[in-house]
């Protein structure tokens, strides 16, 4: 009986550490790159379906710095956008609260718009769910120098997760293997002592 409630108890704990891990899965920042050449357009996309809070205020920025936009109070706020951000950087085409759909578009990009972007929303508190980085190509005798890509910090947020399950998984095993042994080692002891207490007896 006792093995069974340790068993049962572990189990649990398993459980509740894989729901647990997927339960993190909609706060993941979604991390992505985009090459692009001097003088093109670009949409930075951001969309998130697994959050259904009520957004209070978006914030595009640049490099941690710098707002190349806002949305807050129900309208967009020019005022906190960055100077160099005026007139090149605005919401995208699909752009709709209701569906967390919130893409930034820069116009006529140039060498110096190279960076990270990041989307923060504000529901109770604020809260990063994407962020791009964007490489700005110059272009040589018609062909574009390609920065190489990163590698992706989602896929590494994930490899992170199965690592870690893998570990409480050993872990578990470890600790049943033991408790097994532990048991017959006691099983055993107790049939030896009684073996010897039926002699005892018999010999008496």
């Amino acid at each position: 009986m006792k093995w069974r409630n340790i068993q049962i108890g572990l189990i649990g704990l398993l459980v509740i550490l894989m729901i647990k891990s997927k339960g993190t899965e909609p706060g993941v920042v979604q991390f992505k790159t985009e090459n692009r050449t001097v003088g093109e357009n670009v949409t930075l996309d951001c969309h998130n379906e697994n959050l259904q809070e009520k957004i209070k205020s978006v914030e595009w920025k640049f490099n941690d710095e710098h707002y190349a936009l806002v949305y807050k109070s129900g309208n967009f706020s020019p005022a906190d956008q960055c100077k160099r951000f005026k007139g090149s950087a605005s919401a995208g085409d699909s752009w709709d609260l209701r569906s967390w759909n919130l893409p930034l578009k820069i116009s006529g990009l140039q060498k110096s718009d190279a960076g990270t972007y990041s989307c923060i929303v504000v529901m109770g508190e604020p809260k990063k769910i994407c962020s791009t980085k964007l490489y700005v190509n110059d272009t040589v005798e018609g062909e574009t120098q390609v920065q190489p890509r990163t590698t992706s910090s989602h896929s590494s947020s994930t490899i992170g997760v199965v690592l870690t399950l893998m570990l409480a998984m050993s872990t578990l095993l470890l600790t049943f293997s033991r408790i097994i042994m532990y048991e017959r080692r006691g099983k055993n002891g107790t049939s030896t002592q009684r073996a010897n207490q039926r002699d005892a007896f018999y010999f008496t």
